[in-house]
């Protein structure tokens, strides 16, 4: 049988179609796609259009191409598991809490950084696949294995990663490989705020911060923490903690405290959102977020510098006040928009 259906083949316990007991010839597989199971052999006659019987002896099996092949017992297609289950599978497999995970995490994140560093600041969000290929590669090193061999006594936190850097290096970026551009875009900017070296829980939170985002999407979108800012679900609140903890990060250093008034006060929130922190998000921030923004902004400014309180380092003790300040910042919005809303109706 050819590498490309047993691609999405896993070893199981029961055939369905022929119920008998699995053996050294009568090998126990099931679909990644839909999790049905059979014995490769009664799989392969059936997906040839053949009927399974297992009184005679069987013969080879030629190859056949998995395009359009169904499952016999439910008839979701073979391939539904190809690149975007596999990587939903690879991001949830690498994103435990255990405390040696988030070593093991710190570490990959951290290295992968100090690789982004020496990358030209004149990157182009058109050249990502560019782009990713230098940041897991240092004068000839393929950084990236190297983390993975480190991590290898994490058991399987970041063996999966192989399949996707694989799936990266080769053509057009596709799904499985966007999750690694974003990170990368993402950890360049980081840089660019930050600069100093980063601790174990800012790089959780990146890592945080982009998985939330799933694998449809090569860079973050503005529309991303715009969403999360509305505060109605916690899917993307890591992605909102993230983004804060950047704003306060920056704030810090660039000694950032005078207060953003008059009409200025939007345009100051977009170059400091844009330029500053998200430079390679796509799209544009909208206004009513940029009034979010300004309003929190002005918060971390009282929190970091009238208050004399550390700036924001990714903690999980942050997301209350995280919440609470983007909480604030949408009824000022909300408030805002009511009273112009009147004073339309009363012109």
């Amino acid at each position: 049988m050819g590498d490309r259906i047993t691609r999405y083949l896993q070893i199981s316990k029961n055939c369905f179609l022929c119920n008998k007991n699995f053996s050294a010839e009568h090998t126990p597989v099931s679909l990644l796609a839909c999790g049905h199971i059979f014995g490769l052999r009664c799989l392969m006659i059936s997906l040839h259009g053949g009927d399974v019987d297992l009184g005679n002896l069987w013969s080879p099996i030629s190859d056949i191409n998995p395009s359009g092949v169904k499952c016999p017992g439910c008839q979701c297609p073979i391939t539904n598991i190809d690149h975007k289950q596999t990587a939903i599978s690879i991001l949830r497999d690498i994103s435990s809490d255990l405390p040696d995970y988030q070593t093991k995490l710190n570490a990959f994140v951290g290295q992968l950084r100090e690789s982004i560093a020496k990358v030209g600041i004149d990157i182009k969000r058109e050249n990502m696949m560019q782009f990713l290929k230098q940041c897991y590669t240092s004068d000839g090193d393929d950084i990236l294995q190297k983390a993975l061999h480190d991590a290898a006594s994490a058991g399987d936190y970041f063996s999966p990663f192989h399949d996707a850097i694989t799936t990266s290096r080769n053509g057009n970026p596709e799904s499985m490989s966007f999750p690694l551009i974003r990170l990368c875009f993402l950890l360049w900017d980081v840089h660019n705020v930050i600069r100093k070296k980063t601790s174990l829980s800012i790089n959780v939170l990146l890592w945080e911060g982009n998985r939330c985002l799933g694998v449809d999407k090569p860079l973050v979108h503005w529309k991303d923490v715009e969403d999360a800012a509305d505060l109605e679900g916690n899917l993307l609140f890591p992605l909102l903690h993230c983004f804060t903890m950047l704003a306060s990060q920056a704030l810090a250093r660039s000694n950032l405290k005078d207060v953003w008034r008059g009409e200025e006060r939007t345009e100051l929130a977009r170059k400091f959102a844009c330029e500053r922190i998200g430079k390679h998000f796509e799209g544009r921030p909208s206004l009513k977020w940029l009034q979010k923004l300004a309003v929190v902004v002005d918060e971390l400014k009282r929190h970091q510098f009238e208050m004399s309180r550390k700036p924001l380092v990714g903690l999980a003790a942050e997301k209350g006040i995280v919440r609470g300040w983007w909480a604030i910042a949408k009824m000022e919005a909300e408030d805002a928009t009511g009273s112009n809303s009147q004073d339309a109706e009363s012109g």
